[in-house]
């Protein structure tokens, strides 16, 4: 249904001018890549992915195991966090313009934080659940697309550093979830938010050495959403 609402959309493209491309002064990037700074970033997109789809695969059985709410009411939790996170990115690109990217990352990691925070304080408020899902969802919108155009700033990419990057960021989509399967039924669903919180942390830790790592700060940055994530 979505590939024929976007026929007429891609038929119309065919009747406009292709685009001109904008001329851009970058400053020059070293020929040969930091390594160190391309583990970081692989290292810091390894821990985000992994506790975004890890809250978005297991926020379900989590809410259904204590009780939360009717399994119906559940998969709604999952919706909401998904439609958060599109607003946020709907919404930071306007904020992507004006700031940092590392204090775009890091303030976003503030939120994710204190979403995650409630939730662990709160286990059994179906209320903070409810709030802490939608807070994550906004918190990690500009994540991932504002770390991918941070790298592009810092480093000279190539598709061998854009692939070590993407591997990171598609392991710790495999592991940390696996992780938290391991341990979900002896310690309980509340592994979930622990486990969720510790990556988070440890994602501070790789983006703050990443910062500091960095040859150069720019002052702005342009997000660079992916065409599939995940």
């Amino acid at each position: 249904m979505i590939g024929a609402l976007l026929l007429p959309v891609a038929a119309y493209t065919f009747r406009l001018a292709s685009p001109t491309a904008a001329t851009t002064i970058k400053p020059e990037l070293p020929a040969v890549a930091d390594r160190g700074l391309v583990f970081l970033i692989a290292l810091f997109l390894f821990l985000y992915v992994g506790a975004e789809v890890s809250f978005a695969g297991w926020i379900f059985t989590y809410s259904v195991k204590l009780n939360l709410s009717s399994a119906t009411t559940a998969a709604y939790l999952t919706s909401l966090f998904w439609g958060s996170l599109t607003i946020g990115r709907m919404l930071m690109i306007t904020a992507a313009a004006r700031f940092k990217a590392g204090s775009i990352l890091m303030t976003s990691l503030a939120g994710c934080l204190l979403s995650i925070g409630l939730m662990v304080i709160s286990p059994r408020s179906f209320a903070s659940v409810l709030i802490g899902t939608a807070g994550l969802g906004l918190s990690m919108a500009s994540i991932f697309p504002t770390t991918l155009s941070y790298a592009g700033q810092q480093i000279r990419m190539t598709g061998q550093l854009t692939g070590w990057i993407v591997l990171g960021s598609s392991a710790g989509a495999m592991i940390v979830p696996l992780i938290i399967g391991q341990f979900f039924q002896s310690l309980g669903p509340s592994v979930l938010m622990t486990v969720i919180a510790v990556v988070l942390l440890g994602g501070v830790g790789a983006l703050f050495s990443v910062l500091r790592r960095s040859p150069k700060m720019q002052t702005r940055t342009t997000l660079n959403f992916p065409a599939q994530q995940n």
